[in-house]
């Protein structure tokens, strides 16, 4: 999300609809509002977010908790496990 945060802030510095008095966001806005508020230009901090994305896939994703989809596949993980032991479970009272 913090690049869509980044080509956000990018159009909206570009046209001039940007004051750069006060600005707030959460999460991935934070992190561009932080970005925008001490100079960073945002195709700059996009890049550097790619970058950083890239590199962490390439690890082996060591982190995973911070990829969307990331609960989806633990959750999964869980359910199937509840499963197996249901079924287990089941079986051996019947």
């Amino acid at each position: 999300m913090t690049c869509y945060h980044l080509g956000a802030a990018k159009c909206l510095l570009d046209k001039g609809c940007l004051e750069l008095e006060r600005l707030v966001g959460v999460s991935g806005g934070a992190l561009a509002t932080a970005a925008v508020m001490v100079g960073v230009d945002p195709e700059i901090g996009m890049q550097t977010n790619l970058d950083i994305a890239r590199e962490t896939r390439l690890q082996g994703g060591y982190l995973d908790a911070l990829r969307p989809g990331y609960v989806l596949k633990f959750l999964r993980g869980v359910l199937y496990t509840f499963i197996f032991l249901w079924l287990r479970i089941s079986n051996a009272i019947n």
